[in-house]
């Protein structure tokens, strides 16, 4: 699969918690029994299951993987590792996710939600794959998700809706990442860092953005960069986005309040 930045998509209602997370009832979901490390056969599927929260992250590694209809009930999350081509639907994450050098990966309607940290950390941080030692993540859709109630440890970092930093062909959209009323943990709904290689082809459209320092932060994308249609709350401290010094999206349109529908010009 090749997302291609720029291409049609469908129109989906406004993510919340009657059209994300795991369409089977938590009483019916299976318990898992085994450890954190989830080891995937190629063309795996795991479905209808609980994960407890067994006091770390669930790793998930693998080939084509599915995951449908799981609630991953830890405070700590799921870390997605190298897991070439796959893809992630109606589940519910408790703690977070990370994506780490993974290839192809396909994330839909997930309820993201009490989370220490990111609601979605996005990062080649794998030794090798390009001149500069890392392997990028590359072509991944974050698709009809619903990000909610950041719970940030006091002091830490800093916390975000998604984080990336070292991805080529990113796609996001019809996503709510909201941060809520601003701590001084929250950074960003969404951070373009540039590290690990930096950030090239990025998507974001249709997605509704609050809270945070600066609801949208960014430095600069190679390659096609558009933000279209987002719609940014007003929880934010400092501003409404920040660009380090960034170029501007290459394209850009429909971007506004959700107060007045004030237009929101990225420059």
């Amino acid at each position: 699969m090749r997302i291609r930045v720029g291409a049609t998509a469908p129109i989906f209602p406004k993510p919340d918690a009657s059209n994300t997370g795991s369409r089977i009832p938590v009483e019916s979901l299976e318990p898992w029994t085994g450890g954190t490390t989830l080891n995937f056969s190629s063309g795996e599927v795991l479905e209808g299951i609980i994960f407890p929260d067994l006091g770390t992250w669930y790793t998930a590694t693998g080939q084509d993987i599915v995951i449908r209809d799981c609630f991953f009930d830890t405070d700590f999350g799921l870390t997605l590792s190298q897991t070439d081509g796959g893809l992630m639907e109606f589940v519910d994450v408790r703690g977070g996710m990370s994506i780490s050098s993974t290839w192809d990966l396909t994330l839909r309607n997930l309820d993201v939600r009490e989370t220490l940290d990111d609601f979605f950390h996005v990062t080649g941080d794998v030794a090798g794959g390009d001149a500069n030692g890392f392997r990028q993540v590359k072509n991944l859709l974050i698709e009809n998700c619903y990000g909610h109630d950041a719970t940030p440890l006091a002091g830490v970092a800093h916390t975000d809706g998604l984080q990336v930093r070292g991805c080529d062909g990113l796609v996001i959209r019809n996503t709510v990442l909201d941060l809520g009323v601003f701590v001084p943990e929250n950074n960003a709904a969404i951070f373009l860092e540039d590290a690990n290689s930096g950030n090239e082809n990025i998507e974001i459209d249709r997605c509704w953005l609050n809270g945070g320092g600066y609801t949208f932060r960014y430095f600069n994308v190679g390659g096609a960069f558009a933000v279209t249609d987002v719609e940014f709350g007003s929880n934010w401290e400092f501003g409404v986005f920040l660009t380090n010094g960034a170029s501007p999206p290459t394209t850009q349109s429909g971007n506004h309040m959700a107060f007045d529908g004030s237009p929101v010009i990225l420059t």
